[in-house]
C-alpha cells in the first residue's frame, strides 16, 4: 500500500487487485443504503446535527457489512432462463437444458420407473441431500441425491400413504394402512403410534419438533417426536380430507376440506384459528410460500388462486387445475395434474404469477406428488409409475448456511446441529399467525367503566370506612353527641358526592347519546305526525 501526497491532501493507493475490490465493495454498498443521506451542512441545530451524523455512520457501517458478507460469504449467483427474442421460456425442453449444463447437473435428470409398486410419494430433507420415497403398495426407499446412492429399502407388505423426514435423514415417518410407524435410516421400525389411526397425510414442524397427522376420520394430531407427548388430538368437524400443509414461517398447519374452505390450526387450540372460504367446490392442493406471506390453493372448479396472508384477499387467479403443488426457495411454484407439470414464476418480483417453465410426463403417468429439491434446481415428481426428476433453473437458493442446511456435513457436525436444535427448540406455544408478537410488550387495554353493582358496592364500602372513623375529644360544649352525629353525617355526604356526581355525568351522556340517536332515525311521512314534538323554549 502506497501513499500520494498533492497540494496538501494525503491520499491512500491501493495496488490494483484491491483497488478493483474496493471498487466493487462501493458499489455493492450502495444497495444497502436506506437512500439519500442526511444534508448535515444545512443543519443549524449543533445537537440535532450530531445525532443524524452518528446515525448516518452506523448505516454506512452496516451497508459496507452487507457488501461484504454478499462478496465473500454469497459467491454463488441464482440462474434462471432467459428467452432470445420472440422465444418463450416454457417452449425450452428438458433435452435443450441438458445439453447446457455440467455433468453434475445432468445427473439430476432421471426416471425411475417402478409400476408395480406405484404411485409414489416423497419427502426431501432439509439440506436436499436425502430423499424419502414411498411406493402406494409398501415400498419405502431412502436415496443419497448426491452420490446418487441407494441407502436403504424396505418392504413394509401394506398401504403407505405419505412419507416425511423428521429432524435429519436418520429418521422417517410413514403413514401405513393401519397406524403411521416411525425408522431409522437402516430401516428398523422404532415406534408405532396408534393413536394417530388410520393417517392420510403427515406433516413435520422442525422448530417444534412436532409430528402433526390428518386421519380419515378428520382428526388432527400432534405429537412431540422428543418426549412421546401427544400436544393436541382436535376433532376438525369437516370431515375427510387429505390436504394438508405446513406454513414454515409460523408453524401453523393448513387443511383443505371437501367445502371450499382452508382451516389453520395450532396444537394448543381446538378450534381453527382461521376459517377461509377459499373455493365454491373442494380444495385439492394447498402450499405455502417460504416467506410464509403467499398460499396458494386449487379447486376442482379448475382455478388456483394466490392469496395474501397479511390481509386475507386473492392476489391473483390463474386458471387451471392442480392435483398438488409446491414452492420452491426462489418462490417458483409447480402445478402437477394429470402427466404434465407447469412451473409458474413472479418474474416482475410484483406477486404477478405467469408461466415459465412445463414438463410434459410419458403418457400414462399420473402425478400425485411435486416438490423441489432444496439448494439445488430439481424438481422431484411423484407419479404413479415411479418417481422422476427434471431441471427446473432458478428454483434453488444457490448459497446455504452451513448452521441451517448443509449437504455435505459430516457425522460430528449432524450430531452437534442435532443436541442444538433440541436446546433451541421451541415450545408448542410459540405457534401462532404472527410470530412477531413474541417479545413484545402488551398494549394497556381500555380502562373498563365500573358496573353499578360495583359502584355501589364501592360507596358503601367507603360510607362504612368514614363511619367508622373516631371523632376527636374536644373542649366542654363542643363535644355533644348530637354535634358528633352531625359531623359523621357531613362525612357520609362528603363521601357519597363523588360517587353521585359520576353516576350523573354518565346519565346525562348516554341521554344525550340517545337523543342523537332519535334525531338522526327519520321516521317515514306516514309516521311523522306520531313522532314526539321539540318543545320551544
Amino acid at each position: 500500500m502506497g501513499a500520494k501526497e498533492e497540494d496538501g491532501i494525503h491520499e491512500n493507493i491501493l495496488p490494483p487487485i484491491e483497488q478493483e475490490i474496493s471498487d466493487e465493495l462501493n458499489a455493492k454498498a450502495k444497495k444497502y443504503l436506506r437512500g439519500v443521506g442526511a444534508d448535515l451542512k444545512a443543519l443549524q441545530d449543533k445537537k440535532l446535527k450530531g445525532q443524524l451524523a452518528v446515525r448516518e455512520e452506523i448505516y454506512g457501517k452496516s451497508a459496507k457489512a452487507a457488501a461484504k458478507i454478499e462478496k465473500w460469504l454469497l459467491p454463488s449467483e441464482g440462474g434462471y432462463l432467459e428467452a432470445e427474442g420472440i422465444e418463450k421460456t416454457w417452449r425450452i425442453k428438458q433435452e435443450s437444458i441438458a445439453r447446457e449444463v455440467d455433468i453434475l447437473s445432468s445427473r439430476n435428470q432421471y426416471d425411475i420407473v417402478l409400476p408395480e409398486l406405484g404411485p409414489y410419494t416423497l419427502d426431501f430433507t432439509l439440506s436436499g441431500r436425502y430423499m424419502a420415497a414411498a411406493g402406494r403398495k409398501g415400498h419405502l426407499a431412502v436415496v443419497d441425491m448426491k452420490n446418487m446412492n441407494l441407502v436403504k429399502e424396505i418392504q413394509v407388505r401394506e398401504a403407505v400413504r405419505d412419507v416425511v423426514f423428521l429432524h435429519n435423514e436418520h429418521f422417517f415417518a410413514a403413514a401405513q394402512k393401519k397406524y403411521p410407524y416411525i425408522y431409522n435410516r437402516e430401516g428398523t421400525e422404532l415406534h408405532c403410534l396408534k393413536e394417530h389411526g388410520a393417517v392420510l397425510r403427515l406433516q413435520f414442524l422442525r422448530n417444534h419438533f412436532l409430528l402433526a397427522s390428518i386421519n380419515k376420520f378428520g382428526q388432527l394430531h400432534y405429537q412431540d417426536v422428543t418426549m412421546g407427548e401427544m400436544v393436541g388430538n382436535f376433532r376438525t368437524g369437516f370431515g375427510r380430507t387429505d390436504v394438508m400443509q405446513g406454513n414454515p414461517y409460523n408453524g401453523v398447519v393448513a387443511l383443505g376440506h371437501s367445502g371450499g374452505t382452508v382451516t389453520m390450526w395450532k396444537p394448543t387450540s381446538s378450534a381453527p384459528l382461521v376459517k377461509m372460504l377459499c373455493h365454491p367446490g373442494p380444495v385439492s392442493a394447498l402450499a405455502f410460500h417460504p416467506n410464509g406471506h403467499l398460499m396458494a390453493t386449487s379447486g376442482k372448479e379448475k382455478k388456483i388462486k394466490i392469496w395474501d396472508l397479511r390481509k386475507f384477499e386473492v392476489l391473483q387467479s390463474i386458471p387451471g387445475h392442480a392435483k398438488c403443488l409446491d414452492f420452491s426457495q426462489k418462490g417458483l411454484l409447480a402445478v402437477g395434474n394429470g402427466s404434465f407439470v407447469q412451473i409458474l414464476g413472479d418474474l416482475s418480483g410484483s406477486e404477478n404469477y405467469s408461466r415459465y417453465m412445463g414438463h410434459p410426463m410419458a403418457k400414462g403417468y399420473q402425478i400425485g406428488k411435486v416438490q423441489f429439491r432444496p439448494y439445488e434446481d430439481v424438481l422431484g415428481i411423484g407419479h404413479s409409475t415411479g418417481w422422476s426428476s427434471i431441471l427446473i433453473p432458478g428454483s434453488g437458493e444457490p448459497n446455504f448456511d452451513s448452521w441451517v442446511a448443509n449437504p455435505f456435513e459430516s457425522t460430528k457436525q449432524r450430531r452437534e446441529k442435532e443436541v442444538r436444535s433440541l436446546l433451541d427448540k421451541l415450545p408448542p406455544e410459540t405457534i401462532m399467525l404472527n410470530p412477531s408478537r413474541i417479545g413484545t410488550v402488551r398494549p394497556a387495554r381500555k380502562k373498563e367503566k365500573p358496573t353499578k353493582q360495583e359502584r355501589e358496592a364501592d360507596m358503601e364500602a367507603a360510607i362504612e370506612d368514614v363511619k367508622g372513623i373516631a371523632m376527636k375529644k374536644k373542649t366542654k360544649g363542643r363535644n355533644k353527641s348530637s354535634k358528633v352525629a352531625k359531623k359523621k353525617q357531613e362525612l357520609v355526604v362528603k363521601t357519597k358526592r363523588p360517587f353521585l356526581e359520576q353516576q350523573l355525568k354518565e346519565d346525562q351522556a348516554s341521554a344525550k347519546k340517545r337523543q342523537k340517536l332519535n334525531e338522526q332515525v327519520e321516521l317515514p311521512s306516514s309516521l311523522q305526525r306520531f313522532a314526539r314534538k321539540k318543545t320551544i323554549t
